[in-house]
């Protein structure tokens, strides 16, 4: 139940909305970015960044859930335009729920270091598996058990498009045709979440046939999603980490799809608790304490690599002159985010319609030079003193 004092149309309606503001082991730390540059569709890419290991959920300071953190208990309705606060409230709590479950596995497995501990060839594939699990967290927490479960406007009246998961095709309301195919499936149940992170370590989602996805636009709209989300995720945490570690962990296209060994038995015993913490939050509104981790403020990248723009905040450097002379990593993704994140710290408001107009011409271009000419007289959305080096960017 939402605490009095709180509007029916607002977000704090929801328990994992609430959990995220008040769990005093994550913090929600704003970057110096303009977020309508994506809104306009104009940057292809929404940068306000993750890093689960630092313990923070990070978002754009020129952005709708900015001004909403500013009074989230009144309604939502006005911050709302064209559903864009729904949505970026929402990727807090999956990134919320990332959080959550780095600081669950490090408890479970102190041992293991995942967060904190250097990232070596050795525990490289241990760390993958762990990244791969936080991932389900925030999958079947937040849609599979709760948004996938109802309807968004009954929950908080505000007139949202958002009748389904944020992340996946499924939703309860087409429970019949699922069972059609797979009588055995049980969604609303805490075993569920390790079947899901199973399926992102070895893209097999066990339970339909052939005929079912031929047959049913509704099972493969569903699995076909899923399937290439989890092949993207086991490479974005692949080039994350291997980022991140002082060993050189490079990875070929293949080797980083790859599925990710998870039937060992400390695996199957960090899935099975995960599943009952994770269960016990959502469906019992749990909002859990965990011991304070000391041991720092978690993994970060060594400086003296190359930045890959994809993994490092462009924000982190003392000036734009500075992130734009410094040694970069010559892959093309690297130089397209170093670009995105240059456009992405103007205020989109204030700067001249004309340049606005022209940004998409720079993107094609891949010119930070040019960029930079025409746009440097632009008034910049200011530095946050809190950010990070490291940020995994892709998504």
């Amino acid at each position: 139940m939402a605490p009095r004092g709180v509007h029916a149309e607002s977000l704090l309606r929801i328990p994992l909305v609430r959990h995220m503001l008040d769990d005093s082991g994550v913090d929600l730390v704003a970057r110096g970015i303009d977020a309508r540059w994506a809104y306009e569709k104009i940057i292809p890419a929404k940068l306000g960044g993750f890093n689960a290991a630092t313990g923070s959920v990070y978002y754009p300071a020129k952005s709708f859930l900015a001004r909403w953190l500013r009074a989230p208990e009144a309604s939502a309705r006005k911050d709302n335009e064209g559903d864009f606060l729904v949505h970026e409230v929402l990727f807090a709590v999956h990134d919320y729920l990332h959080v959550w479950a780095y600081r669950a596995i490090h408890e479970l497995n102190p041992k293991l270091g995942f967060g904190l501990g250097e990232v070596t060839r050795a525990n490289f594939e241990d760390f993958v598996f762990c990244h791969l699990a936080s991932e389900a967290v925030a999958t079947v927490g937040l849609d599979y058990w709760y948004l996938c479960t109802l309807s968004l406007n009954d929950i908080c009246d505000i007139g949202t498009n958002l009748d389904r998961g944020l992340t996946v095709g499924y939703h309860a309301r087409y429970a019949r045709e699922y069972e059609r195919y797979a009588p055995g499936l049980r969604i609303q149940h805490k075993d569920f979440f390790a079947s899901v992170a199973n399926f992102y370590c070895s893209g097999i989602f066990h339970g339909f046939d052939a005929d079912a996805l031929r047959e049913s636009p509704l099972i493969l709209r569903w699995l076909d999603h899923e399937l290439r989300y989890g092949q993207s995720q086991r490479k974005y945490a692949r080039q994350w980490l291997a980022y991140l570690s002082s060993e050189n962990l490079s990875h070929d296209t293949e080797a980083l799809e790859a599925p990710v060994h998870a039937t060992r038995k400390w695996q199957r015993r960090t899935l099975r608790d995960l599943g009952e913490l994770l269960w016990d939050k959502v469906k019992n509104e749990r909002l859990h304490e965990f011991v304070p981790r000391s041991e720092g403020r978690g993994w970060s990248s060594p400086h003296e690599r190359a930045a890959d723009f994809r993994f490092v905040n462009l924000n982190w450097f003392p000036s734009i002159d500075a992130a734009l002379r410094a040694p970069a990593s010559p892959d093309p993704g690297s130089q397209t985010y170093r670009l995105y994140q240059l456009i992405s710290r103007f205020d989109f408001g204030r700067c001249d319609s004309a340049l606005v107009e022209a940004v998409p011409v720079l993107l094609r271009s891949g010119d930070l030079d040019l960029a930079e000419r025409l746009l440097g007289a632009q008034r910049r959305v200011a530095r946050c003193g809190d950010e990070p080096r490291d940020l995994l960017l892709l998504g």
